[in-house]
């Protein structure tokens, strides 16, 4: 009796464990779009994403850094970015993960800095960070703020 007792402890432990254990990557489904080649209109509310034939994206996009690596990977639902995002630094480690929802809120981020230690904080606090490690992030922001 002790025996069986231990061994169904033993199984609901692994069970519970596992998923803390195993790293999941996030699911990326339909059509692969490259994220360069889309249109977006950051005024619409939430913004929205179109691609070159003017068609609002269903799927998701890829991006890549200029040495070749992964950049980004983002979902995208009726134009709207929906669902997990990733992103990585230029070094190929993970640097953001979360998942949006309709555009207008993200939930579930994680961010790292170039080494892959994990930043602490609000997600606000998080961007703010990468912001502050990540030059290029920072250029784009400001571009976009002088607009």
């Amino acid at each position: 009796m002790k025996i069986a007792l231990g061994i169904i402890v033993l199984v609901v432990a692994v069970f519970i464990a596992v998923p803390f254990i195993v790293k999941r990557e996030p699911v990326f489904t339909g059509k692969e779009y490259n994220g360069e080649n889309l249109t977006a209109n950051l005024f619409s509310m939430p913004p929205t994403f179109r691609d070159k034939d003017n068609k609002l994206i269903n799927g998701y996009s890829v991006r890549h850094h200029p040495n070749g690596k992964l950049y980004s990977k983002a979902s995208f639902k009726d134009g709207v970015m929906h669902g997990p995002f990733i992103s990585y630094w230029d070094n190929g480690e993970k640097q953001m993960s979360l998942v949006w929802d309709e555009g207008v809120r993200y939930k579930n981020m994680r961010s790292w800095n170039r080494k892959g230690k994990r930043l602490k904080g609000s997600g606000e606090e998080q961007m703010q960070q990468i912001s502050e490690l990540d030059s290029a992030l920072n250029l784009k922001i400001i571009e976009l703020n002088d607009l």
